[in-house]
């Protein structure tokens, strides 16, 4: 459409007598002479950060955060713009605000004596989020107001309100010897508000350690500027993205004979607890030439208590429930290379990378061994997790041009077809977990440009 009269003044396809093909039969530049908004945000981000220093050897530090944000919004419709006809004109108003807390209280330990260093930290970790919002519209405006409550009638009105916390107490220790050695151990505690009272917390380990084989007397390779061999093991905790996980959560924005009406969504679960994967590392570092560095790790990691939200039948009157459901396994192995083209002291750098990586995973248990849906996907035991579980297309009938699908026997294992959609066995059919994935990256620069 042309949203232009021959003489350059807009046009209104509201007026009768003019050519207008859209469905809306709205000119969005002619209601801009009408229709605006406007919106407000206040936004502080403060830190309070110090470091005092006790003795040679103990260090205290303390980090602390603390953000406010606050927006307001307003959208206004005019009753003569296209867009405002149908209500008379409307006006809407948005509020939100916005509070995190983070505070870390560090006290950290470091000596060196000989050849010989010792550091380590004890430290406990507090953050939390608070959010909420309200929102209404109303239509039916005098020309020029702003405010919901001069409309004449509601059209919508909207609120929300959440909050999270977690909590940390760690403990972690480092040793080195001469450049060869390296040795870290760390343990931790952490909390998360997203969890029941009897699996609030849980405790994570890890252990790590490398050799630098190039600091080595033994060591003799000119062309080798670095060859670390390194490995580690540790367990890491994870939670759900549901903020109330183990609550019964009821949709209150519901009436019944005009009264308020609570409609089941969520069913509680007091023992859903962190999701524990155990991941073993072992890793071989090479660089040659100071230009060439070459990175190759392999890597089992072993996940149990698997979170997911397993959906319920419509006849439950609850919709889902998160469960730990079970454990996966995932192997695979990573390679890195990169490589500095040009000399340092070319003016011209130019640095290219590549990457490749493959991994492979398999379901090692599920809750009571039952498999579980996800969409066109479902969790099995000895299965990859992404399995596609769905009717599988068989091609075309050359006799009539109808679609096929497979109709598997489930007692004989006998395949044949049908173009009946409904009548096609689901199954097992591929996965979307590619056998590899990588990249390659590219860095040029001229004297320092």
């Amino acid at each position: 459409d042309q949203p232009l009269n021959d003489d350059g003044s807009l046009k209104n396809p509201q007026a009768g007598g003019i050519t207008w093909y859209s469905r809306d039969n709205r000119n969005y530049l002619y209601d801009l002479q009408y229709n605006y908004g406007q919106g407000q945000t206040f936004d502080i981000q403060s830190n309070f950060d110090f470091s005092y220093r006790i003795s040679d050897r103990f260090t205290f530090e303390s980090m602390n955060n603390l953000t406010y944000y606050n927006q307001t919004t307003m959208g206004y419709t005019d009753p003569s713009s296209n867009a405002g006809l149908s209500n008379k004109g409307s006006v809407s108003q948005f509020s939100n605000k916005r509070i995190t807390r983070f505070f870390n209280q560090m006290l950290k330990y470091n000596e060196t004596i000989d050849k010989h260093n010792l550091s380590a930290f004890v430290a406990y970790e507090y953050s939390d989020y608070m959010y909420s919002s309200v929102g209404a519209a109303g239509k039916g405006i005098a020309p020029g107001s702003q405010i919901v409550d001069n409309a004449a009638d509601f059209l919508s009105q909207e609120g929300t309100k959440n909050d999270y916390a977690f909590q940390s107490g760690l403990i972690q220790a480092t040793y080195g010897y001469d450049n060869r050695y390296n040795f870290q151990a760390s343990f931790r505690v952490d909390g998360a508000s997203r969890f029941g009272k009897n699996n609030r917390y849980g405790a994570f380990y890890s252990v790590s350690g490398a050799w630098n084989i190039h600091n080595e007397e033994f060591f003799n390779v000119n062309a080798l500027n670095l060859l670390r061999l390194k490995a580690s093991y540790g367990e890491v905790g994870n939670v759900p993205n549901s903020l109330y996980a183990s609550y019964s959560l009821y949709n209150l924005n519901a009436q019944y004979n005009g009264q308020p009406a609570a409609i089941p969504g969520q069913y509680q679960n007091l023992d859903v607890s962190w999701e524990r994967s155990r991941d073993a590392n072992i890793g071989l570092e090479i660089g040659a030439w100071n230009r060439l560095n070459l990175t190759v790790e392999a890597y089992n990691k072993n996940t149990n208590g698997l979170l997911y939200s397993v959906a319920f039948p419509a006849t439950a009157g609850w919709s889902n429930q998160w469960e730990n459901v079970g454990a996966i396994r995932n192997k695979g192995l990573e390679v890195a290379l990169n490589a500095d083209i040009f000399p340092n002291e070319n003016p011209f750098q130019w640095n290219l990378g590549f990457n490749i990586a493959t991994n492979s995973n398999k379901i090692k248990e599920l809750k009571d061994g039952n498999d579980v849906n996800s969409g066109n996907k479902r969790f099995s035991e000895g299965r990859d997790i992404d399995s596609w579980y769905m009717r599988e297309w068989a091609g075309v009938n050359p006799d009539n041009g109808a679609p096929l699908w497979e109709v598997v026997n489930a007692q004989t294992g006998e395949v044949t077809t049908t173009s009946n959609y409904n009548a096609a066995t689901l199954q097992f059919v591929g996965t979307s977990t590619p056998k590899f994935q990588g990249g390659v990256n590219s860095t040029m620069g001229y004297k320092n440009f």
